[in-house]
């Protein structure tokens, strides 16, 4: 909105000044339409910063509680049920312990910008993810429902899905939280 209103300031000052300097000296306020033209440029150099700085945290919280959630998930911290839908939370927590007993404990996990998909009620984010086993590394991705917090305005978010590659040398076929639909499921609910 921000640049939007500062372009509309920049181009009404523009033909002020064309129309007082065509008017003969019948119309005046070069002063008023010069200040017109400088305060939106301002504004519009101010909306920009502040809304790439607001785009770039938003970014940052949402990686963050990306790689908690998936810390949680696969470590032994705290109950990575609250990150998932009340109806996905039991089979999530037994992901974790599946894939714990399968890789080893998580050592580290970061979780890396990917694409995001606007919906009518937020977003969703595909988050690429780098994960540190006993056993290895694995690459994957976690698919997150994000939405803002109506106090702070910051982005909260709910899992949706977590994917883990295979890997030919830990010997690990990969593995999917919630599984993905077979093609029969998804042509019988079509």
């Amino acid at each position: 909105c921000g640049p939007v209103v500062s372009l509309m300031g920049v181009l009404l000052g523009s033909l002020s000044l064309m129309r007082i300097r065509m008017s003969g000296g019948a119309l005046t306020g070069r002063r008023m339409a010069w200040t017109a033209i400088g305060i939106s440029v301002v504004v519009g150099v101010g909306a920009s910063t502040l809304l790439e700085r607001i785009a770039t945290r938003a970014q940052s919280e949402i990686s963050s509680q990306a790689t908690l959630a998936t810390t949680q998930l696969f470590g032994d911290g705290p109950d990575p049920g609250a990150w998932w839908p009340s109806d996905q939370a039991a089979g999530a927590r037994e992901f974790g312990a599946r894939i714990r007993a399968e890789l080893g404990a998580l050592k580290s996990v970061t979780t890396v910008q990917g694409d995001t998909q606007w919906t009518g009620r937020g977003a969703e984010e595909t988050l690429r993810l780098y994960a540190t086993f006993e056993r290895g590394d694995v690459i994957g991705a976690c698919r997150v429902a994000v939405s803002a917090d109506p106090r702070t305005w910051l982005p909260t978010i709910s899992m949706r899905s977590i994917e883990l590659g295979a890997s030919k040398t830990l010997g690990f076929d990969g593995a999917a939280y919630p599984e993905p639909a077979s093609p029969e499921e998804g042509a019988a609910d079509a």
